[in-house]
């Protein structure tokens, strides 16, 4: 078992990492890869994996993906009843 940590800049209440913890989070990860590779594992990057944004959680990617599709189904059913 490994344990990585990072000292936090600030503690107050929120979900999104600090744009301090946004900044050191690549060495965490490359920290971790590193134990990983001296346990013989070797990790590889997805050919389709996408760039994730760090100062957006998950809650509000959610949304804004449910809003967009929310969106389309609108317009399309505006456009159905036009067609009428």
């Amino acid at each position: 078992v490994a344990v990585i940590g990072a000292q936090p800049y600030r503690v107050e209440a929120g979900v999104e990492l600090t744009r301090e913890m946004q900044e050191i989070l690549p060495k965490v990860a490359e920290e971790a890869l590193e134990i990983l590779r001296t346990w013989g594992i070797r990790p590889k990057k997805k050919a389709d994996a996408a760039e994730q944004d760090l100062t957006t959680v998950a809650e509000e990617a959610v949304k804004e993906q449910v809003q967009n599709l929310v969106s389309v189904l609108v317009r399309d059913a505006k456009q159905v009843l036009t067609e009428r």
